[in-house]
């Protein structure tokens, strides 16, 4: 970090000093981490990297333990990734100085998901989306190694600034993330069509979006780039007017879906516009037929998604596999019409009290 322009900006800018300590103060008060900075120069993703495995060591090997005992990665993907998306690696090797941990570990955080693809792993995570009234809210789920191991990154890098709900150890963002420009969610699904020889890693994918610097770049990273595996983003256009994008990547093939017309769209752990072969998780099943089937058609307003996403019943009332789960790990609305995001845990239909709220950036210094 810059401390003497740091420093400067401290001094000679009252209102950021403000917000620096509202930050501060929802960190204490809360229970959300904050990770705030600035990185500018060469070496400046490294730095960033290097700064975040320091800050969140702990973290980081929390997560760590939970992998399996043998992890490698191919060589190949080391090489093509490290090709393509070399700032993405330098921050990956950051974070493992920063936090004394092996790279290789590292490594097998950011690939955790392509590395399990053959074998079906629990699927995770939830959007609703009300898209005429400006509204989304995701629920982000996690394992159970991942608990108290996230936080948000709120910084600027070079040209770049976006906050990122992120998980120790891993690109931003793996979950939910916002720039001047765009916000987005992800969601994972299962291709049993796969592309190990040329594909890429969804963190690299998803991190790349992060400084796109139009929404049509964004689009394109999201659609072009060819995966190991596959993804789904719900991307937002915030800057100026908002539209809401749904898209399914496998492989080398993507399909987009422009949301705007929905009157309410959901989407859990499947392909639902891209005709790809795929393997469906029984909690995946139960969750869109709960939301689609049962509540989706009585959601009017924001208060009813976030309802939804906060249901812990299930399609037979059993509450086995509902949509909010005791590893939901939090639960993002996006309020485009009220120029706000909010983060909440433990269900935001319990609490009125996000955990941390503040505006979206201003669509006066964003690209089109």
């Amino acid at each position: 970090i810059k401390l003497k322009e740091w420093r400067k900006k401290m001094q000679t800018n009252y209102s950021m000093f403000c917000k620096y300590c509202c930050v501060l103060l929802i960190v204490f008060v809360r229970g959300l981490e904050v990770f705030e900075g600035e990185f500018i120069g060469r070496e400046a993703h490294f730095e960033f990297g290097e700064a975040l495995g320091k800050r969140f060591a702990d973290k980081v090997r929390q997560r760590v333990n939970g992998l399996p005992n043998e992890t490698s990665i191919p060589l190949a993907w080391k090489e093509r990734h490290e090709k393509r998306f070399p700032n993405y690696i330098a921050e990956l090797r950051g974070i493992a100085s920063g936090s004394q941990v092996a790279y290789e570990k590292i490594l097998a955080l950011n690939f955790d998901e392509e590395l399990a693809i053959l074998s079906l792993t629990e699927e995770h995570c939830s959007d609703g989306v009300l898209p005429k009234l400006g509204v989304l809210v995701h629920n982000e789920d996690g394992a159970e190694s991942d608990k108290n191991a996230t936080f948000l990154v709120n910084v600027r890098i070079g040209k770049s600034r976006f906050y990122a709900y992120t998980y120790a150890g891993e690109l931003c963002s793996g979950a939910f993330a916002w720039t001047p420009i765009l916000a987005y969610t992800l969601n994972y699904v299962q291709p049993l069509i796969l592309n190990p020889e040329s594909g890429y890693g969804r963190s690299f994918v998803s991190r790349a979006i992060l400084d796109a610097e139009s929404l049509s770049e964004a689009i394109s990273l999201a659609m072009k780039t060819p995966m190991i595996a596959g993804h789904n983003y719900q991307i937002i256009h915030i800057a100026h007017t908002y539209s809401f994008f749904n898209i399914e990547t496998a492989a080398s093939i993507s399909h987009i879906t422009n949301l705007n017309e929905h009157a309410f769209f959901f989407h859990a752990n499947e392909y639902d516009s891209l005709n790809v072969t795929q393997t469906v998780s029984e909690s995946s099943l139960h969750r869109t037929v709960r939301a689609v089937a049962q509540v989706g058609p009585h959601i009017e307003n924001k208060t009813d998604l976030l309802q939804l996403l906060s249901d812990t019943d299930d399609i037979d009332g059993s509450g086995s596999l509902p949509l909010f789960r005791s590893t939901t790990l939090a639960t993002v609305c996006f309020d485009l019409p009220n120029n706000l995001v909010s983060i909440f845990e433990n269900g935001p239909a319990s609490t009125t009290h996000p955990i941390f709220s503040t505006n979206l950036f201003s669509s006066s210094s964003s690209s089109s």
